[in-house]
């Protein structure tokens, strides 16, 4: 299902919001799609306000934004422990 939202996202432009794991931290993102491969999706960051790559096995939730167009609200880019 998220390689499903992954690439809607993609061939449609929208932004979504991914849930990340890497090592034990869990983060929110805003991103753009930019480039889907095998292994990892290459993405424009809201938050970050840069390209970021994000490996596809350590994404463990996507969600597809309607109508954010780079907001940046104070919860996104939460961070779980």
């Amino acid at each position: 299902m998220i390689d499903y939202v992954l690439k809607c996202a993609h061939e449609n432009q929208k932004n979504i919001t991914i849930i990340y794991q890497k090592g034990l931290e869990i983060t929110q993102r805003n991103v753009r799609i930019l480039q889907i491969t095998e292994e990892k999706i290459q993405c424009y960051c809201f938050e970050k306000k840069a390209i970021r790559n994000f490996k596809k096995d350590h994404i463990l939730a996507a969600l597809m934004l309607e109508g954010i167009q780079g907001k940046n609200s104070d919860n996104s880019n939460k961070k779980y422990r």
